[in-house]
């Protein structure tokens, strides 16, 4: 009986790891899109086809995704 116990807290750790470690690339995938939106906000925001409190908003994102990362 403890040593099903054992092996399922081992599994369960493992999956927590694969699940952590997929959540991370994740967060690297979404800091690199936010990263592209706010430069391209900027070139937006040059053209004046988007305003600087547009460009606010987005760059606010970033420094979440940046945080979450």
């Amino acid at each position: 009986m403890e040593e099903n116990n054992l092996a399922f807290e081992v599994l369960e750790a493992f999956y927590h790891h694969c699940f952590d470690r997929e959540m991370h690339q994740l967060a690297i995938e979404q800091r690199k899109l936010s990263e592209h939106y706010y430069e391209r906000m900027i070139a937006y925001v040059d053209l004046g086809m988007r305003s600087p409190a547009d460009l606010q908003e987005v760059k606010a994102q970033l420094q979440s995704d940046i945080y979450q990362e």
